[in-house]
């Protein structure tokens, strides 16, 4: 699939996308769930590139990995991926 170029409605796909992952995880389709936050992560780690000083997006970068990372932990008891995800989340949220 293709992504808009426009930041703001690619902030808004991230963030749909983030939130249709946790619903999906909370409803079990643990693999769908992962691609969906994994997507919305990328988009957002695309979005912090593009503008390094965006708190808002920095802020949303963070949530994606944590995010991730709760699938992980919960869902697939993959702790060692989902540890460094918390990490990344951590150093973004200390700068």
């Amino acid at each position: 699939e293709e992504v808009p170029d426009n930041q703001e409605i690619r902030y808004d796909l991230a963030m749909s996308q983030s939130n249709f992952g946790r619903m999906l995880a909370a409803n079990g389709r643990t693999e769908e769930s992962l691609v969906n936050v994994r997507q919305a992560a990328q988009i957002m780690e695309e979005l912090a590139v593009s503008k390094p000083n965006d708190l808002l997006i920095k802020q949303s970068l963070a949530l994606s990995y944590e995010r991730i990372a709760e699938i992980l932990t919960t869902v697939t008891n993959n702790h060692l991926e989902a540890r460094s995800l918390f990490l990344k989340s951590q150093e973004i949220t200390l700068k």
